[in-house]
This record gives structure tokens, C-alpha cells and sequence, in this order.
């Protein structure tokens, strides 16, 4: 039987231009940060479980409170000259959420709102310089599936 995993070849990572990030993502305006290699995290949050335990409880009884979609971390070949490198730097400095989308290679899309947490840059011999990038997710990730 023939596999209907997606490729992540042509996957986009995208930064939005709004400065304060929209009710509806998708009408912000995306430009695709450069040279992605990977990314990893996403909807890896989890929620806090409240205990609910009372005098006639035989037995723990929780409830789980607000999901938190926690932090998604991303893999870049760092390139002093990409536009959008540079305003993940910046979005780092000054903590302003932004919208982010992800564009899967058969067209799905994930948009989300977060705030840089890190922009660390490494480098090591015989290889080129390298980014890790950290985003807090604030809120619920959509996801629009292609048909």
C-alpha cells in the first residue's frame, strides 16, 4: 500500500508582517524566513491538571485546565542577510508576538501566534553557521487542511 505521509521537502516557515498579531492570522501578510532546515515541538504543550479531590471522592479526581501549546523550536542555517532572519532578531529583542505560518508541501497550513524566546547562533569546524530559534506559543494553533 502506497504511503499518504507528507514530504517536508517545501515546507515554509513564515514570518507575518503585522506588528501585532491578528484575530484572524490569516490575513496577515507572510514572507517565508530563508534557508529552514527543521523545526520541532509543535503541539507539544500540554495542560495543567487540576485536582478536583473532594470528601466523598474513593479516589483522585482532576480535570484538566487551558491547554498550553508551549514552545516550538527551529533550525536554521544562519544567513546575516535574510530579511526575515533579521526580524525574528528583532521580534527576540523587543518580545512583540507575531503571526507565524507554517505551508506544508501538499498545501496544509498552521498558523499560530508566539514570541521569540531565543535566536542562538553556533558554529562549529568545517561546517556553516547555524541558528536555533525558540517560539513561545501563545494560544491555539489553526490548522487548515488541503482537500
Amino acid at each position: 500500500m502506497a504511503t499518504a505521509s507528507v514530504v517536508t521537502q517545501g515546507t515554509l516557515f513564515q514570518l507575518g508582517a503585522g506588528t501585532v498579531p491578528t484575530v484572524l492570522p490569516s490575513a496577515d501578510t507572510y514572507t517565508t524566513v530563508g534557508e529552514v532546515r527543521g523545526f520541532s515541538g509543535l503541539g507539544g504543550g500540554s495542560a495543567n491538571e487540576i485536582d478536583v479531590t473532594h470528601f466523598l471522592s474513593t479516589a483522585k479526581e482532576k480535570r484538566l485546565g487551558f491547554a498550553d501549546q508551549g514552545t516550538m523550536s527551529l533550525d536554521l542555517n544562519f544567513v546575516p542577510t535574510d530579511a526575515m532572519q533579521k526580524q525574528l532578531e528583532i521580534v527576540r529583542r523587543t518580545g512583540t508576538p507575531r503571526n507565524f505560518r507554517i505551508t506544508l508541501s501538499d498545501g496544509t497550513k498552521v498558523e499560530l501566534v508566539g514570541s521569540v524566546k531565543t535566536f542562538a547562533k553556533n558554529a562549529a569546524t568545517d561546517d556553516v553557521w547555524r541558528g536555533s530559534v525558540d517560539i513561545t506559543v501563545s494560544g491555539e494553533p489553526v490548522w487548515t487542511y488541503s482537500a
